[in-house]
């Protein structure tokens, strides 16, 4: 895989695109940020450095990381990622073009920027949109930042922007006790207060009865995995309604594993452009992959998540990551690791290990449907 640096440079509220020029093999005559490939044995930062010195004749000096993303095309430059950077000020003067890699410089007004239909890659929106909520313009601005909720921020602004006239259907997934529930909470809050109408659903309420559940044995790594949930009736009731060309009319739960009992059905119709905020485990499995709009896949060692689920449900389950009782939803969830990579498939992934602090590690562009 090959590694670059990129700085999206900002003043004033704008930002720096070059046009690369008509000639380039990649995305000619598209609007891309600034940078370039990361040498061997070269940091990041270093290739940052480099690059606008190359490419634009100055030295950046307030820089800050702002995430990453992944491509795979063969046509441009293969397997990449791209390490994206917001540059708040730098020394040499005004930006120029050194070289004629770009045809054209231009300073672009957030809203601007997103709405051009040559950008060199559609997820860079994703960033821009982040930059715009995240008022990272000033350093004044950063320090007032709240980072816990920076990538709720990020994708809640995002979604705004997606497809408005259309239902989305938008998965959290992660492991037991990562912060699904109280992430995807979030998120519906932010996205209810950017305007659209939110669908608030989880995967706890489309579990298969107690009798399937552990036919294997209750403490069946297997089991877990394979036999928990109800994904048939989870995509007849909620999941195809609100997909393309469907009813709009949907269940958002049909079991209560706590009584082990069917619920009434309570059937509500989904309005135009609402999102549905789906969260639970195991969203990437293959009967689900392909349901998702938007996915988001949050991340954290099992050393993490087995005392932070045991902090929430204190007596039900152990802290210790050893523990025999622990061993049925740890191997059950290292299967679907395994089988599914979803570290691979979600759009956002993002490092969930500490609640304070969670980082968005990878963006990719979201899939047609």
């Amino acid at each position: 895989m090959n590694h670059y640096a990129c700085a999206i440079l900002l003043r004033d509220g704008k930002i720096l695109l070059g046009k690369r020029a008509a000639h380039r093999r990649a995305y000619p005559d598209c609007w891309d940020v600034i940078g370039g490939k990361v040498e061997d044995g070269e940091a990041v930062d270093m290739a940052l450095s480099r690059e606008l010195s190359e490419e634009l004749g100055i030295t950046p000096e307030d820089f800050v990381r702002v995430g990453s993303v992944e491509e795979d095309n063969p046509r441009a430059r293969g397997r990449a990622t791209y390490h994206l950077f917001v540059v708040r000020s730098w020394t040499g003067g005004t930006p120029i073009a050194q070289d004629d890699e770009h045809s054209a410089l231009e300073w672009f007004d957030i809203d601007a920027a997103c709405a051009l239909p040559n950008l060199a890659l559609a997820e860079y929106r994703m960033v821009f949109r982040q930059v715009q909520c995240s008022a990272l313009g000033t350093p004044a601005s950063t320090a007032r930042r709240n980072p816990a909720t920076q990538p709720v921020e990020e994708i809640a602004s995002f979604i705004r922007h997606h497809k408005p006239a259309l239902i989305l259907r938008v998965g959290v997934d992660g492991v037991d006790g990562v912060g699904k529930t109280v992430f995807a909470d979030m998120l519906a809050r932010a996205i209810e207060a950017q305007g659209r109408p939110v669908i608030r659903a989880s995967l706890d309420g489309f579990h298969n009865p107690r009798k399937d559940r552990y036919r294997r044995g209750r403490t069946s790594p297997e089991g877990f995995y394979l036999d928990s949930y109800n994904y048939a009736g989870l995509k007849k009731v909620l999941l195809d309604p609100l997909g393309p060309g469907g009813s709009r009319t949907y269940c958002a739960a049909i079991f209560n594993h706590l009584t082990d009992s069917s619920l009434s059905v309570r059937a509500s119709l989904a309005d135009r452009g609402s999102v549905l905020v789906f969260d639970g485990i195991f969203l990437h499995r293959a009967e689900l992959r392909d349901v998702w709009d938007i996915s988001i896949f949050l991340d954290a060692p099992f050393e993490v998540t087995i005392p932070r689920g045991a902090g929430r449900d204190p007596g039900r389950q152990s802290p210790d990551v050893n523990a025999p009782s622990n061993r049925r939803y740890i191997e059950g969830q290292h299967l679907y690791l395994r089988e599914s990579e979803p570290q691979k498939l979600a759009n956002f992934v993002i490092d969930h290990s500490d609640l304070t602090n969670p980082i968005v590690v990878a963006r990719r562009r979201p899939q047609p449907r």
